[in-house]
């Protein structure tokens, strides 16, 4: 029987001998050119939005109320296990915000680009914003005209 440790300390001192192995920055994550790069209070914060979202998505999916077990009732506190368009919307809500704070809109570039005259996209944002403003203004007031009860029956 050979002496398999004897063996594996010869092969080891093969590699050693061979020089040593360079691997500078191969544990680095790329950064893409958009996202933000935060560091102190803007990171916390950043950190405990991220963690309440997945809080959020553990209680909902796992039916846990905070009323039942503490006999607490709080205010505007949701109804877990939450309905699933409910649940939906709050979902993608998140997602998108935390979306947008962690990348940007746009990409960071070193050199100075030449300004662009958009004043073409500004004028149909403007136009665009009408639409909006009757969109928010139609789906509050049928808010206010179901919360008050006054609705034809059919």
């Amino acid at each position: 029987m050979t002496n398999t440790s004897k063996t594996k300390i010869n092969e080891v001192e093969e590699i050693v001998e061979t020089g040593p192995v360079i691997a500078e920055g191969v544990d680095q994550e790329p950064v893409e050119s958009n996202r933000r790069l935060f560091a102190g209070t803007r990171m916390i914060a950043v950190a405990v939005l991220a963690t309440l979202y997945a809080g959020f998505h553990m209680a909902a999916l796992n039916g846990i109320s905070i009323s039942a077990l503490t006999g607490i009732d709080l205010p505007f506190l949701p109804q877990f296990p939450l309905e699933t368009w409910n649940f939906r919307i709050v979902h993608i809500a998140g997602a998108l915000v935390l979306g947008f704070v962690v990348y940007a809109a746009y990409t960071w570039v070193d050199e100075v680009e030449a300004p662009r005259d958009t004043a073409l996209l500004s004028k149909a944002g403007y136009a665009l914003f009408i639409p909006a403003a009757l969109s928010l203004w139609s789906a509050l007031s049928f808010g206010r005209l179901i919360s008050s009860g006054t609705l034809p029956e059919m």
